[in-house]
């Protein structure tokens, strides 16, 4: 099935090759000043809330992000890497606009961003749009690790614009969506492996300051949540993004649950903080 952090992720993106290939790169330092976040030890960046000033916007942690974006794998294996290389974002931040965003691992990450033809393609690639109320959202994805295409209709909204923090318009500040989700087999859309109702939920709960490898952010703390009754499969995945205007996702901490026939088939978990970016 197809993870919250993989979907949204997904949607933004350098340094020099030396960097992308070292495997034995120092463990990420974090904010350790700040007061701790709920992330279990070692599993997310420290932060310290901040009150946030201005509603969330589409544009600033969309469009105007960097090109390149390099990540720690922290979960579940630290020393990981992934790289995210978007193709050249819209011109301006207009309903309609689209563009194609790709995932690598470290090893075809050094030959796309030179421009070279990576020996091996992308682990992802989905295509991102501005939806007419000018909403970032995700029209489909393909997935070659778990070999499958996903179309959303209607897209999925990753990032709505002008949603209140939380902590300024109070707790029920949040963004719901109901739509449909169909699973093809990579390759083949004539088929379909499952389709079904889904509804997702995002709240931007405030700022926050915290440290990665790349630096120190003041970021927007969003979590998302998406469910899919795919019969006989039930999914529930839980995103929580840190995000910068002008870089994109600082860091992020995805969990995702599957039950088939009401019974546990997956589990899964995964940490990334920025190490670099590029704009």
């Amino acid at each position: 099935m197809v993870c919250a952090l993989a979907i949204v992720g997904a949607m933004l993106g350098g340094c020099q090759g030396g960097a992308i290939a070292s495997a034995d790169r120092p463990a990420p330092v974090l904010d350790r000043a700040a007061p701790k976040s709920s992330a279990p030890k070692g599993a997310g960046p420290s932060s310290a809330t901040i009150t946030p000033t201005s509603p969330l916007s589409a544009e600033g942690l969309s469009v105007k992000v960097s090109r390149t974006l390099i990540y720690d794998v922290m979960e579940p294996a630290a020393g990981g890497m992934r790289v995210v290389l978007r193709d050249a974002p819209p011109d301006c931040h207009c309903a309609g606009r689209t563009w194609w965003v790709r995932e690598y691992d470290a090893d075809a990450a050094a030959f796309a961003m030179a421009g070279a033809k990576p020996p091996s393609p992308a682990l992802t690639e989905a295509r991102m749009i501005i939806d007419p109320s000018g909403y970032v959202a995700i029209a489909e994805r393909i997935d070659r690790e778990e070999k499958v295409e996903v179309v959303f209709t209607p897209a999925l909204v990753v990032l709505p614009n002008n949603l209140p923090g939380s902590t300024i318009g109070g707790a029920g500040a949040k963004y719901e969506q109901e739509l449909t989700m169909t699973v093809h087999p990579l390759g083949d859309r004539t088929r379909t492996k499952a389709s079904g109702k889904a509804r997702s939920t995002i709240v931007y709960q405030g700022d926050e300051k915290l440290t990665t490898p790349a630096g120190t952010f003041t970021a927007r703390k969003i979590v998302s949540t998406l469910s899919a009754d795919l019969a006989p499969a039930k999914v529930n995945n839980q995103n929580e993004l840190w995000m910068v205007d002008g870089v994109g996702i600082v860091a992020e901490r995805d969990q995702e649950r599957t039950l088939v026939f009401g019974l546990p088939s997956r589990s899964n978990a995964m940490t990334k903080l920025l190490n670099a970016h590029r704009p």
